[in-house]
């Protein structure tokens, strides 16, 4: 959405169960936990919502994906 709060957009809206979101420390991805696979699995995206990847091979133990480090 723009700085006014206008022009949002949800990004996970997939029925498979969305949840958990997080930004990349450089703002370039987002992570999020999602069930589409048939198992929890970690994907990322762009800001936009394009370019989705499943960074994960099995179940995901995790309760809330986040980036480590800094990316440079």
């Amino acid at each position: 959405m723009r700085a006014d709060g206008t022009g949002q957009m949800r990004l996970t809206n997939h029925p498979a169960k969305d949840k958990r979101s997080s930004w990349s420390p450089d703002g370039s991805r987002i992570c999020f936990q999602s069930f589409r696979s048939g198992q929890w699995e970690i994907y990322t995206m762009n800001p936009d919502g394009s370019d989705i990847k499943q960074i994960t091979s099995g179940e995901v133990d995790s309760k809330h994906p986040h980036w480590s480090g800094y990316l440079r």
